[in-house]
């Protein structure tokens, strides 16, 4: 796994949306949306 590229896109994802006022919750989301997208790539590039 290129983890410099997951938490690229980690911080793109969940970045731009930390907010002071908001849940965990919806952090935690965007964390697992944003690593979903790294193993598609990985596993793209992989195969």
């Amino acid at each position: 796994i290129d983890f410099k590229r997951l938490f690229e896109i980690l911080f793109d994802t969940v970045g731009d949306r930390i907010d002071d006022d908001q849940k965990i919750a919806v952090v935690d989301m965007d964390f697992f949306t944003g690593l979903s997208k790294v193993l598609d790539e990985t596993s793209e590039r992989t195969i």
